[in-house]
């Protein structure tokens, strides 16, 4: 005689779910021997662990963003600070040149503003043959707002004989 309640066979079906023997247990909830449920050890069958997971790399993205913005930021005044000294160190030697060759102060301090900048401050001072051009301008950091950053430079030529004022 059989126990009350059991039939013979090997699963039970009873509300729609599936009381089935060691045999046929994993196949009736995974699909196949071997397997663990729904997504196969993934997140999708767990309810609210895609949105955990989103969250997560929501915060990261939120404490990793500053930090990049900074870097770029860096970046950029590091490269109009170069681009200004460049500037600079172009407009000194063309002025030296120029002043080298004979040229007055107020042609000299002309070229070399033409290369810094309407801004730049020039100065030109000769003394024992030589010519010094010292060229100083304002670091354009546009909407940055680095305010007081000059580039400067200086450059010295020797004076050709018969030239100069």
């Amino acid at each position: 005689m059989r126990a009350p309640g059991r039939s013979g066979q090997a699963g039970l079906s009873q509300a729609g779910l599936s009381l089935a023997g060691p045999s046929e247990a994993g196949r009736n909830l995974a699909g196949g021997p071997g397997h663990f449920g729904p997504g196969h050890g993934h997140s999708r069958g767990v309810p609210g662990a895609g949105q955990r997971e989103r969250g997560s790399v929501t915060a990261e993205f939120a404490i990793v963003l500053p930090a990049v913005v900074l870097v770029l930021v860096a970046v950029l005044l590091l490269a109009a600070a170069a681009t200004a000294q460049v500037r600079c160190t172009d407009a000194a030697r063309a002025g030296a040149r120029a002043a080298a060759l004979g040229s007055g102060e107020a042609e000299v301090a002309a070229i070399a503003s033409d290369l810094a900048g309407e801004q730049a401050q020039v100065s030109v001072t000769s003394a024992d043959g030589w010519v010094v051009v010292r060229v100083s301008a304002p670091v354009d950091t546009g909407p940055l707002g680095a305010a007081g950053l000059m580039a400067s430079a200086e450059f010295s030529a020797r004076a050709e004989p018969g030239s100069g004022p």
